[in-house]
């Protein structure tokens, strides 16, 4: 479970969807999506990272 906190200055700011909320142990405010996180995601992306690496290797 990641711990995060959000400031109401920077809440009223930017609002929700704001890059307001900081996980403990990032250097940089994230937005609420980024800091819950989406494990699937962040497969999928790696997986595409990797083929395209890959591809690239190859030419």
């Amino acid at each position: 479970m990641s711990t995060l906190r959000g400031k109401a200055p920077h809440l009223q700011e930017h609002g929700p969807a704001g890059a307001v909320f900081r996980r403990f142990g990032r250097p940089h405010n994230q937005t609420l999506l980024e800091v819950i996180g989406n494990p699937r995601r962040e497969a999928h992306d790696a997986r595409k990272q990797a083929d395209y690496a890959a591809r690239q290797r190859e030419h």
